[in-house]
């Protein structure tokens, strides 16, 4: 039985899932065994990762689903004492596992440990993630309602046995890693180790290069279903979760002010105001928007995004949310 599990999930990125791959075969740490989940790719990915002659490498194929549904595949072969993520764009420092399964070793109270990360951009430019004030340990679940922890799936390490029960609802597919590990932080405590050995490679046309307006509609919709349906309510102050809903739809709000869209600015607005009814702010920015025409609104025929269902999908089935 390895020690460590990796999950890499990929789609047609077969140059990039070899050189994650690669990254880490070379670990000090090789006591492992790789998990690569082909979410139904086009290209020559599977060729690609079945010219890798190490039988720690075990490949899968599955139809495409979305990078979330590619992990739950593999939580369920999971076989070793700690699983870890790795996103097929991502790469680790030679000394990455190492360091963090020696920081959970030596802190047994906790289940998950992450740490910070760099980026590299497509034009050759480098830059350390966030600042610290987005990272913390122990039970973290406020802070995803105030400054929200920074923890990008590929530096996480998890005990294994802490992953039994939870899956990646594929249902948030664009925050998803948000969303499992917001869950998740209200069982478990979270170690943060000061160190970077992660390397997140930003592409154009990826979420974590280009952002949207959709992936800031379903981080509110996570937030409102784990405070209102999932218990949130009994882990996070009324306060504080009021005053970061409110937020949240205000700062949604205003990008569709600055594009003139009336009708999605006063509905994120009216939100903005029942959560937080005493900001005057949100007042002055829903004046702003009564004072757009509906001739001019330039996105007239909006439609109020979905909202996610009061359950977890995966592996297409539902479940509680934990």
């Amino acid at each position: 039985m390895p020690k460590v599990s990796v999950i890499i999930p990929t789609y047609n990125q077969s140059r990039m899932v070899q050189q994650a791959i690669e990254s880490v075969l070379r670990q000090t740490h090789n006591d492992l065994e790789i998990l690569v989940v082909n979410d139904g790719s086009t290209d020559d990915t599977e060729e690609v990762i079945k010219k890798i002659k190490d039988d720690r490498v075990k490949y899968f194929y599955k139809k495409n689903g979305g990078g979330a549904s590619a992990r739950n595949y593999a939580f369920d072969r999971i076989s070793g004492e700690f699983a870890a993520f790795l996103d097929h764009d991502d790469l680790w420092r030679e000394n990455h596992l190492k360091e963090m399964l020696g920081a959970l070793n030596s802190n047994p109270e906790y289940g998950i440990a992450y740490c910070q990360y760099e980026n590299h951009s497509p034009d050759g430019k480098t830059s350390t993630g966030v600042a610290e004030s987005r990272y913390f340990s122990g039970a973290i679940t406020k802070h995803y309602y105030g400054k929200m922890p920074d923890i990008l799936p590929s530096t996480t390490v998890f005990r294994s046995d802490v992953l039994r029960g939870f899956y990646h609802d594929e249902s948030a597919e664009n925050a998803g890693d948000i969303e499992l590990f917001l869950r998740m932080s209200a069982k478990i405590k979270f170690l943060f180790v000061p160190s970077n050995t992660v390397i997140r490679r930003l592409t154009v046309g990826s979420m974590t290069y280009n952002s949207n307006d959709i992936i800031f509609y379903t981080v509110l919709n996570i937030l409102e279903r784990f405070y209102y349906v999932f218990g949130g309510d009994k882990v996070v102050p009324e306060r504080l979760a009021m005053k970061k809903l409110g937020r949240l739809c205000r700062g949604i709000a205003r990008k569709h002010l600055k594009l003139h869209q009336r009708k999605a600015a006063l509905y994120f607005l009216n939100k903005a105001i029942e959560y937080c009814p005493f900001n005057l702010k949100y007042y002055k920015d829903t004046v702003r928007a009564l004072l757009i025409s509906k001739k001019t609104d330039t996105m007239p025929n909006w439609q109020t995004p979905k909202t996610l269902p009061p359950y977890i999908i995966a592996n297409g089935r539902i479940y509680k949310g934990n």
